[in-house]
This record gives C-alpha cells, sequence and structure tokens, in this order.
C-alpha cells in the first residue's frame, strides 16, 4: 500500500486523498488516475498546537488514517473501511462529518488518552457501519442523514446526554453495556429512522420519533419517563 505522511505548518486546513483502490497488473504503463495500489495510510504528525496547528482535517479512500492536533475541531472521513485514530488533547467539542464508511471502519478520538467532551457525528447518505470511539464525550448528538450501525468496538461510556436526528437509522445495540445509568437523557424526538440502543436503568428520561426504535433497558422496573413515539417501536424490560 502506500503511505502518505504529512508534516504541516502555516495551515488551519488539510485535505489528504488515498486514490481508489484499483488492482495491480504486470508491465502496465502509468496512466492519470491508475496505480495499481491499495488505498493507502494517511499520517498526519506536524504542529500539534498554537496557530500552525490543524482544526479541520479531511481525508478520502484511505485505509487506515492517524492525525495528532490539540486543536482539531472538524474530521471528514469518506470511503474507508480503516480507522482513522485522532490523538488531541482537547478538552472542547469535535465534529465528524463521516459517509460511505463500510464495515469494520473505525474513528476514534481517544488516541493515547481520552479527553474530548462534545462530539457531534454528522452521517451521511451513504452510510456509516463501524465503530465510534470518545469515551471521555459527555454529549453526544448523531445527526443521521444515512445510517449508523455500530459494530463491536463503540465506547460512548462516559455519555450523559445523547441527542439523534434525522432519516436515517441508528443502531447503537453493541455499544458495551449501553449508556450508563447516570446518563440523563436520549432524546431521538425528531429522528424518523429508528434508534437502537440499551441503557442504563437509572437514565433519566427517554424519547424517540416516529422510526421503528428498539429500545432496552438493564431493569425489569423504570423510573423515568419514557416515550417512544410514533412508529412500531420495542420496549425491552431486560
Amino acid at each position: 500500500g502506500s503511505t502518505l505522511t504529512t508534516a504541516v505548518g502555516n495551515s488551519d486546513t488539510v485535505t489528504a486523498t488515498a486514490g481508489t483502490a484499483v488492482a495491480g497488473a504486470n508491465e502496465v504503463l502509468g496512466e492519470t488516475g491508475r496505480m495499481g495500489v491499495v488505498n493507502g495510510a494517511i499520517d498526519i504528525n506536524g504542529t500539534t498546537s498554537g496557530d500552525d496547528a490543524l482544526t479541520t482535517v479531511t481525508m478520502t479512500n484511505y485505509a487506515s488514517a492517524a492525525i495528532d492536533s490539540d486543536v482539531l475541531t472538524t474530521l471528514n472521513a469518506t470511503g474507508s473501511a480503516g480507522a482513522a485514530i485522532v490523538t488531541t488533547a482537547s478538552t472542547g467539542a469535535m465534529t465528524i462529518n463521516a459517509d460511505d464508511l463500510a464495515s469494520g471502519s473505525q474513528i476514534s478520538l481517544d488516541g493515547t488518552a481520552a479527553t474530548v467532551k462534545t462530539v457531534t457525528l454528522n452521517v451521511g447518505a451513504n452510510d456509516f457501519t463501524g465503530d465510534l470511539v470518545a469515551s471521555a464525550a459527555t454529549a453526544l448528538t448523531i445527526n443521521a442523514t444515512g445510517d449508523f450501525t455500530s459494530e463491536n468496538a463503540t465506547d460512548i461510556d462516559a455519555v450523559k446526554t445523547l441527542k439523534v436526528t434525522g432519516a436515517g437509522a441508528v443502531d447503537l445495540g453493541t455499544v458495551g453495556t449501553g449508556l450508563p445509568g447516570s446518563a440523563t437523557s436520549i432524546d431521538a424526538s425528531t429522528n424518523t429512522g429508528g434508534l437502537t440502543i440499551t441503557y442504563g436503568s437509572d437514565t433519566g428520561t427517554v424519547t424517540t420519533g416516529s422510526g421503528d426504535d428498539v429500545i432496552t433497558t438493564d431493569s425489569e422496573t423504570i423510573s423515568k419517563a419514557v416515550d417512544l413515539g410514533a412508529g412500531d417501536d420495542t420496549y425491552v424490560l431486560a
């Protein structure tokens, strides 16, 4: 495969593209846009803080990615089944625009340490099937134009407020033990694609929209309000 390593200064935005995978062939002359290499690895490891550090990174058709920036606020990831690992000391907010991310993909904000507190995940029309790792985040918003289906490594265990919007289906059914009991609210009232999630019995209010929701709690009793809205919904007392 190919590797793009970038040390960037005097800029706050970088765009990295690893070309669409094309099967190699013997003794074929090079052509524009055709190299016969698999999607490449992206390694962005320039200045991590100050005016020269990156605030926005855009990646397309990558096999894997490593991004190091303490001031990163926006990550755009498209066309991959690999992992993108962000190392940052930021305790602020991060916006992730994810589209056409296939099974096996992962976006992790935890790098060498988990620090990011607020995460907005915007899922494009071509879906995100994979995992989100943001274990320090206390507020998570998922705006789902397409579907987001978590697989086996999503970590949002510190989330206290979860908001889900859009027409896409959001399946967080494999998120470990689900949202912790310390969560104060799950609000999917404007989502029409349906939410699947397990949550702690001490979690605050749960409100879902007009999609077909599958909500599971870890107890046979509940003490907080639950409103599943319209749709063909399922509520499980575990």
